[in-house]
């Protein structure tokens, strides 16, 4: 799977459908200023969401579980939460 196919993708209007549509992914710059995100650098320019959750494995348990995973922002919606994409720790 290509990390490049959010830089083909085309929204249309002014609803936010995904990450790639919101005022951070755009306008996000390295440290020289220029834009972070472009097609060029799209498979080497990564985005990891981190993420935490917690969980009661057992009814009745006073035990609680909990994960960090991150996903790779970069992929499609459909293709980032497969578990083969995800990172956990």
């Amino acid at each position: 799977m290509s990390c490049r196919k959010w830089s083909e993708r085309k929204n249309g209007t002014e609803a936010l459908f995904d990450i790639y549509d919101g005022r951070v992914w755009k306008s996000f710059t390295d440290d020289d200023g220029a834009l972070f995100f472009t097609k060029e650098f799209a498979d080497t320019h990564i985005r990891l969401m981190l993420n935490m959750d917690w969980f009661q494995p057992f009814v009745n348990s006073q035990y609680s579980v909990g994960v960090i995973y991150a996903v790779f922002c970069n992929l499609p919606r459909n293709e980032r939460f497969k578990p083969h994409n995800i990172l956990t720790n």
